[in-house]
This record gives structure tokens, C-alpha cells and sequence, in this order.
């Protein structure tokens, strides 16, 4: 796969150095994210970084939606007789930016914004499964039942 379109020094952005409060940082923040659509509809998108428009938009990408209700864009391949799914976010960060996880830890590859269909790189981060499920809505502030703030016996 050929990276020719891609700048050395545009990749050396990825680094978690952005500053929106910095005037040099401006530049990077306004340029608007492209569109993918996903499936035979088109109903929905997801958010990409311009550059990696030819090598994304080579595939056809669906979209599923976990049991939090929490959509993310995929595509089926079959290896081998097997099916599998390729999620584009994990697509984007290894086969298009060749960015590898810092440790055996970070297995994940985590929305900053929590925004599934958001696969823009300033929005991806490899995390370990514990930074990704602090990065959870709601995560702090899981519902207790009812019974946890009873004080007294039942009668």
C-alpha cells in the first residue's frame, strides 16, 4: 500500500501535543473532516481525515451498533474460508497511518471524543482496556439499585 499523498511531518502531528488555545495549532483544527458513508443507504457517515479518503474509500464500510447503542463503521473480509470484521478505526491506525499500539497493554483503539464514527487521528488513541472504559459515558456514575441506599432493616 502506498503512502505518497502522506507528509512525514503531517504524521508527526498524531502526537497528543495539540493545543487548541495555540495559534500554530489553528491551521491543523479547521480543516474539515470528509464524509464516508456507510452502507447501501447512506443514512449514515463517518468522520475521516482527508488524506486517507483514496486508501478508506477503496472498501465498502457498514455500520453496527454495540449493546450501549453506540455505532462504529466495519467491513466483512473472508481469509481463508474464515469471515471476519475490520473495524475502521483499528484500519485507519495500523494500515493507513502505520501507527502501532506503545505497549502489549494497548490493545485498543479509543474514540477521544467517545463518538464512534469519528475515525479522524486527532480522535484516536491507543488505550489499555482500563483507559478505555474510564473514557465511557457514564462510566463514574453507574446507576446503583435501589436497595444500595436503604438505611434501615425492612420490617
Amino acid at each position: 500500500m502506498s503512502l505518497d499523498f502522506f507528509d512525514p511531518l503531517d504524521l508527526a502531528d498524531f502526537s497528543e501535543s495539540f493545543d487548541p488555545f495555540d495559534p500554530r495549532d489553528w491551521a491543523r483544527e479547521a480543516e474539515e473532516p470528509s464524509r464516508i458513508f456507510l452502507g447501501r443507504s447512506g443514512d449514515r457517515f463517518a468522520f475521516v481525515d482527508p488524506k486517507v479518503v483514496p486508501i478508506v474509500s477503496r472498501h465498502v464500510w457498514t455500520y453496527s451498533e454495540d449493546n450501549r447503542g453506540k455505532a462504529y463503521a466495519k467491513r466483512w473480509v473472508t481469509v481463508g474460508g474464515v469471515r471476519s470484521v475490520i473495524y475502521l478505526h483499528r484500519f485507519i491506525m495500523l494500515d493507513v497511518l502505520g501507527v502501532l499500539p506503545p505497549t502489549e497493554d494497548h490493545i485498543l483503539v479509543d474514540h477521544r471524543n467517545g463518538e464512534g464514527l469519528d475515525c479522524r487521528k486527532k480522535n484516536l488513541r491507543w488505550a489499555t482496556v482500563s483507559e478505555n472504559n474510564a473514557n465511557r459515558r457514564g462510566y463514574y456514575f453507574k446507576r446503583r439499585p435501589a436497595h444500595a441506599y436503604r438505611t434501615e432493616a425492612r420490617a
